[in-house]
C-alpha cells in the first residue's frame, strides 16, 4: 500500500498545484471512486486492480491528477482527452495492440498523447508504456511513478529508460532517440 504520508503529500501538491502535466485538467477533482465503480470497471477490465492503484482512485480522486494528462478515473471519473473512462481507454488500448502478450493484465495509467500511455500491470504494480502497438517495462512500480511526479522528475524522459526484464512474449526492450520530436537520452 502507498503510505499515508504519501497521500498526504499528494492531496497537498494537488490543492496547491496543476493536477496535471499537459492541458488544463480538471477545475475540480472528482470524488473518490467507490467500491462498486471499481469493481465495475474490474469486471469491464477482466483484472483486479492494483492495490496501490485501487488506493489512489479510492482515497484521492476519481482520476484527474498526476503526470501526463491525468490519471484517467473510472465511470464517472476524470476521463482522458477523448473522452473515456479507465474502461474505454483499456480498450482502445487492446485495440491498438500488436499481440497483446499472454496473461498480461492492465489498467490505463495515464495518455500522453500520440497513441503513448503508461499503464500499470495489476498483478505486479509495474508500470509500463504502450508505445506503438507494444508493452514495454519501466522500472517503476506506481508509488516511484508517483513520487517521480510529486518531486517534479521528468517522467516522460524516464518512461523510455526500459528496464532489462520483460514479460514474456513482448519484443526486446529498446532504447528510443525522441518521440514525436522530443528527444528522450
Amino acid at each position: 500500500m502507498i503510505d499515508k504520508t504519501q497521500i498526504d503529500v499528494l492531496q497537498q501538491r494537488i490543492q496547491l498545484q496543476p493536477t496535471v502535466q499537459f492541458g488544463s485538467g480538471p477545475e475540480t477533482l472528482p470524488p473518490p471512486a467507490t467500491d462498486s465503480q471499481i469493481a465495475a470497471a474490474e469486471r469491464r477490465i477482466g483484472c483486479t486492480l492494483h492495490k496501490n492503484h485501487r488506493q489512489l482512485l479510492l482515497e484521492v480522486a476519481n482520476g484527474g491528477f498526476g503526470p501526463g494528462y491525468g490519471v484517467v478515473g473510472v465511470d464517472d471519473g476524470f476521463h482522458d482527452p477523448d473522452g473515456g473512462a479507465l474502461e474505454s481507454s483499456h480498450d482502445l488500448i487492446v485495440s491498438m495492440s500488436d499481440s497483446l502478450p499472454e496473461g498480461f493484465r492492465f489498467a490505463p495509467l495515464c495518455d500522453w498523447g500520440a497513441a503513448i500511455w503508461s499503464v500499470l500491470s495489476c498483478t505486479d504494480g509495474m508500470v509500463y508504456v504502450f508505445y506503438e502497438g507494444s508493452f514495454y517495462q519501466t522500472n517503476d512500480d506506481l508509488t516511484a511513478w508517483i513520487s517521480k511526479w510529486l518531486d517534479n522528475k521528468d517522467i516522460w524522459a524516464s518512461m523510455f529508460a526500459f528496464s532489462d526484464t520483460k514479460l514474456p512474449g513482448l519484443p526486446p526492450m529498446k532504447r528510443i532517440a525522441s518521440v514525436n520530436g522530443r528527444k528522450v537520452s
